[in-house]
């Protein structure tokens, strides 16, 4: 065991041979700079990478032998060695400018260090790097994770920096860029708004003004530029009443407004912001004349009043586009003349409208607006002022339909009836299918008493052309003529337009035909109707009365008895009439059915039915029915001929020599009548004598100036008698 004093002795050896043989700072930082590494770092001084060289020179004559170890150990590491070495959890260093150097140039380069690696071995100690170098640091570390296509890695790095107190506009623009470069613009505004509400107070005017910029701009790209708008409105409303609205704030407020679809709120702002233009304060005439002296307007009042034009535009507020429309065209934007026109037509602003194309005057490439001026002066009560001027656009453009109209229908206010008459079939002349100066015409020659050339104006119109009151004018002016044709023409029109067409109009146009052109085309008119209203039975009913009418009587049975057309009466009545003359009367009366005699029947229905009866052997029923009816005056003529049908001559014959005895002038078809009877009993001679007797009726009517009587359908006609 070594003595105490002997171990003493030692360690007092051994401290004083260490004073003599390890060498002082002064020494250590002498042979330090006699190496590589000195001479780097004093290149680097004088290179001025550690900013002043001086300083730089003082404060590395100043490190402590441990730090300047370190720095020594450090230099000869890779990379990622050296990372781990400065920020190992155990060492406490000194994190200066010279160690800040190294860091630097260990992640530099990308290939060596990937910047998430890198990222990686820092950030648990990153809290004792210095907030300038470690600021620094982290946005060439992400500078190097968006080179290497890691975005992800470069926006972690970022927003770590950008949390910290002393995050600067560098930092947190960075953080900004690359959200956005990701299309994170929600984020983006996100993190600037959060570093805005830490740092705005510490920021100069100009600096902030550019944050709120980006913010604005980062609102809009984020889609919700309602936030953006709220924040410019907030701006303006803090304006004082007199304090002018500045050009960005304007600018920004447009564009946040028009993104957020609220132009309308921004609309009063605009107008304010023109009012600060000496421009504004010129009414429209004077804009106009300061515009046609070739002085320039200020480009910013003509952009404003252009938006403020738009904005009214989109928000339907006529008054204020008309306003700013009017004021763009007295700045010779004819890009806006067409709207302002449309606008004061709209609002009833004619006079003003034609004072300013008055007051323009002659118009590159727009002649057309001397006939809108033309029109504007007609409609604001000026006739002689627009005549003058329809005239002079005529004789330039003698083809244009719509200007010669209205030049005539000034001329009708100018001037008489006729010679407006003149003016309009001039017009239809080159334009037969004008449908407006057509009607206008005929309405002239109706008033004018010339009634016949306006119906020849409307036969040579076009069908389609005919709107209603052409239709009812067309209608009674062929009927008070007497044209048929014409006015089957319009009835036809009529059923045309009419949804459903109405069976009055088709059964009076079957009426019409009937007597222009036959029974056939009525019957065609009638079958046509039937196919459009084939529930009407009307319209089968009056076909078989027409085939009645004809002597058509077996048509007329069968089309009286079609289902659609037998729950009416009169088709009822009509095939009973009509079955008299065929084989067809025990069908009719089965149809019929044993009740229909029991009903009130008219005398003329029971004398048909008593034929029937009698022609199908019933003689009880018939007898029955012929004594039901009393052989009164009025009723003897038809009786015989119920008679005659029947076959039974001799009554036949008795009650029309009755009805002859009744009347003081018999009428020829009583004669006839007697005539038939005779014939049908033998009695030649008698026959012949009661025709002769009707032809003297009837020479006696016309020397006496009477119309022979027309004879009527069914068994009162002697032409429904057998011959």
């Amino acid at each position: 065991m070594v003595p105490f004093g002997i171990l003493v002795m030692i360690v007092i050896a051994s401290v004083g041979l260490s004073y003599l043989f390890v060498p002082s700072n002064e020494q250590f930082r002498a042979r330090l700079f006699k190496d590589r590494l000195g001479g780097d770092i004093s290149e680097l001084i004088e290179a001025g990478v550690f900013g002043d060289k001086a300083s730089a020179h003082a404060q590395f004559q100043r490190m402590s032998v441990e730090q300047l170890t370190f720095i020594s150990q450090i230099s000869r590491l890779t990379p990622r060695e050296r990372l781990r070495h400065i920020f190992n959890p155990v060492k406490h260093i000194n994190y200066d400018v010279f160690i800040h150097h190294f860091v630097i140039t260990a992640v530099q380069y990308v290939d060596v260090i990937g910047p998430e690696e890198a990222f990686a071995l820092l950030s648990p100690k990153a809290d004792r790097i210095p907030p300038t170098f470690r600021l620094q640091l982290f946005r060439l570390l992400a500078r190097n994770a968006l080179a290497t296509s890691q975005p992800e890695v470069a926006v972690r790095i970022l927003r770590q920096a950008s949390t910290s107190d002393n995050a600067d506009w560098q930092t947190i623009s960075a953080l900004v860029d690359t959200e956005r470069w990701n299309n994170r613009p929600e984020e983006a505004r996100a993190a600037l708004k959060s570093w805005l509400e830490k740092h705005s107070n510490k920021l100069d005017p100009q600096l902030f003004d550019t944050a709120n910029e980006m913010l604005f701009t980062l609102a809009l790209e984020a889609n919700v530029p309602g936030e953006a708008l709220d924040a410019c409105l907030r701006d303006l409303q803090q304006l004082k009443s007199d304090e002018p609205i500045s050009a960005p704030l304007m600018e920004q407020a447009f564009k946040a407004a028009e993104y957020a679809g609220k132009t309308r709120e921004i609309l009063p702002w605009i107008e304010r912001h023109l009012r600060a233009f000496p421009e504004d304060r010129l009414d429209w005439t004077d804009l106009l004349k300061l515009t046609q002296s070739n002085t320039a307007t200020d480009p910013a009042y003509l952009l404003w009043t252009r938006r403020a034009a738009q904005i009214s535009d989109w928000n339907s507020i006529a008054d204020r586009a008309l306003h700013h429309h009017l004021r763009l065209v007295a700045m010779d934007v004819m890009d806006s003349l067409d709207r302002y026109l449309s606008l004061a037509s709209y609002l009833g602003r004619g006079e003003e409208a034609a004072q300013l194309l008055s007051a323009l005057g002659p118009v590159k490439d727009r002649e057309d607006l001397q006939l809108t001026l033309a029109r504007l002066k007609a409609s604001n009560g000026e006739p002689q002022a627009a005549f003058k001027l329809y005239t002079a656009w005529l004789e330039k453009h003698p083809d244009d339909h719509a200007a010669r109209w209205e030049h005539a229908c000034l001329h009708e206010a100018l001037t008489l009836t006729s010679e407006s008459i003149k003016t309009f079939t001039q017009l239809l002349r080159d334009y037969p299918d004008d449908v407006r100066a057509t009607q206008r015409a005929v309405s002239l020659m109706n008033s004018h008493g010339r009634p016949r050339e306006s119906l020849q104006q409307l036969d040579a119109l076009d069908e389609a052309a005919f709107n209603a009151d052409m239709i009812e004018d067309y209608t009674l002016l062929a009927e008070s003529l007497d044209e048929p044709r014409s006015l089957m023409r319009a009835l036809r029109i009529k059923i045309s337009r009419s949804t459903p067409p109405l069976m009055a109009d088709y059964l009076r146009l079957a009426e019409i035909a009937r007597s222009a052109e036959g029974t056939d085309a009525s019957v065609k008119i009638l079958a046509e109707a039937i196919e459009v209203l084939p529930d009407a039975p009307a319209l089968r009913s009056q076909i078989a009365a027409m085939l009645l009418h004809e002597e058509r009587y077996d048509e007329a049975v069968t089309a009286a008895m079609h289902p659609a057309a037998w729950t009416d009466l009169d088709a009822r009545l009509t095939a009973l009439s009509a079955c008299l003359h065929t084989q067809r009367a025990g069908e009719v009366l089965k149809a019929l059915g044993n009740d229909f005699a029991s009903q009130p029947l008219a005398y003329n229905t029971m004398l048909d039915l008593a034929v029937a009866y009698r022609l199908t052997g019933q003689l009880e029923r018939s007898a029955k029915l012929f004594a039901a009816v009393p052989e009164t005056p009025v009723r003897c003529h038809r009786i015989a001929q119920a008679r005659l049908l029947a076959g039974d001559f001799d009554e036949a014959a008795r009650v029309a020599q009755q009805n002859l005895d009744n009347k003081a002038v018999p009428d020829a078809s009583d004669w006839v009548l007697l005539g038939d009877i005779r014939h049908k009993q033998g009695l030649i001679p008698e026959a012949q004598a009661a025709y002769a007797r009707a032809i003297d009726a009837v020479t006696a009517r016309t020397q006496r100036r009477t119309a022979a009587v027309e004879p009527t359908a069914g068994i009162d006609s002697p032409t429904s008698l057998p011959q």
